[in-house]
């Protein structure tokens, strides 16, 4: 049994940053043309709220790729969208409530929010009738495909991480705080998020993660834990992959 947990890759992803019935499919007109006419854009209702998705390919295996804070599957994941093997995979990247074009409602954190995106991930791609999916997870899509394959383990099938944390530091904390002022960033990490989201960034980027972090803080002496945390997933392999320039750092966490 190995519990996966993610390390303090963390500080580096945060840095970098760079009423219709359910099953209706609504047809989404965005950025995704950019990818090729094979790239099928739609809104669907789950869980009360229209969730936002790109799918690509027409291979048996289905994969759902998990963006980060703020992110979406166009700002996020466009390389994946665009070059993975469209013969073998069925590519789906979501936005997650609140996030991208899964808007409205509002982004907001309530304590268990990454188990309300684990659970909005896994019925999404239920809805799509996928009969079983592997995750691809960054940053806050990490620590959502790790409890999502803990809490749907029958459902998951495969699973890559990079960049998730299992836990905060007061020195991530700080960097947390650090990164609510859009003006502080480098434009090539603005740029694309003031194109999707106008406006709305400084207001998304200062409420970020940050209040339910501060919450999570006053529970506990040790520090705050995520929710991936305080669950256990049982893997046949864990495959971790090591960035050359960090040796000591883990990229990637594969888990079969």
């Amino acid at each position: 049994m190995a519990e996966v947990l993610g390390g303090r890759a963390v500080r580096q992803v945060r840095l970098l940053l760079s009423v219709l019935k359910p099953g209706n499919h609504v047809p989404y007109a965005g950025p995704a043309a950019a990818f090729g006419t094979s790239v099928t854009s739609a809104k669907v209702a789950v869980n009360g709220v229209h969730l936002h998705y790109q799918r690509t390919g027409e291979g048996e295996h289905a994969v759902l790729l998990l963006p980060g804070m703020l992110g979406s599957g166009e700002t996020d994941f466009g390389p994946q969208i665009k070059n993975l093997n469209k013969k073998l995979f069925t590519v789906v990247a979501w936005d997650p409530r609140g996030y991208g074009h899964s808007r409205p409602p509002d982004r907001d954190f309530p304590l268990d929010f990454f188990e309300r995106d684990a659970k909005d991930a896994v019925d999404l791609m239920k809805t799509l009738k996928f009969q079983k999916v592997s995750l691809l997870g960054w940053s806050d899509g990490g620590i959502t495909a790790l409890i999502a394959a803990a809490r749907y383990p029958s459902y998951i099938n495969k699973m890559v991480i990079w960049g998730a944390n299992a836990y905060v530091t007061e020195e991530d904390e700080t960097i947390y705080q650090g990164i609510r002022d859009v003006s502080k960033w480098s434009e090539r990490t603005r740029k694309p998020l003031e194109t999707l989201y106008g406006e709305y960034l400084s207001a998304l980027a200062a409420s970020g993660s940050v209040p339910h972090l501060n919450r999570a803080w006053g529970e506990g002496s040790s520090g705050p834990t995520f929710p991936c945390r305080l669950h256990t997933q049982t893997c046949e392999r864990v495959t971790v992959a090591f960035d050359a320039r960090r040796q000591t750092q883990p990229a990637s966490t594969f888990c079969k």
